[in-house]
């Protein structure tokens, strides 16, 4: 439909002005200047303290990288299986869970560093 069909829709009385507003405005699948992300790589280094099967395991278990897709797969399984009083300060520390997602999907060049006392934790999504 163009935009003269909408807009004689909209004259006549057919359809609303919120109605005709979402026929004629383009979708935006993805913000503008971002990249799609592919893939994470994840690299996690225990302390000696740890048994030295836990420190090969994950090792092994991340020597490759993720795809994203099982990233994004991940994190939707998460958030509907997550406890509604945790879910609720997931929401209030980041907003919007739907833009903790776009976060993920075009995140590509982002580097991410978590130290602790336990384990130094290095994301790199590329």
């Amino acid at each position: 439909m163009d935009h003269l069909e909408t807009l004689e829709r909209l004259h006549a009385g057919d359809i609303s002005l919120d109605e005709a507003h979402h026929m004629i405005t383009p979708k935006v699948k993805k913000p503008p200047g971002l990249k799609r992300a592919r893939y994470a790589k994840m690299r996690i280094k225990l302390n000696k303290e740890e048994s030295r099967f836990a420190r090969i395991l994950l090792r092994v278990l991340f020597a490759l990288p993720l795809p994203m897709f099982l990233v994004r797969f991940g994190l939707n399984i998460a958030m509907k299986r997550m406890p509604s009083n945790a879910k609720a300060s997931v929401e209030e520390a980041i907003g919007d869970v739907e833009m903790l997602k776009m976060f993920v999907k075009y995140s590509r060049g982002t580097t991410i560093t978590i130290q602790s006392d336990d384990a130094d934790i290095k994301i790199k999504i590329r």
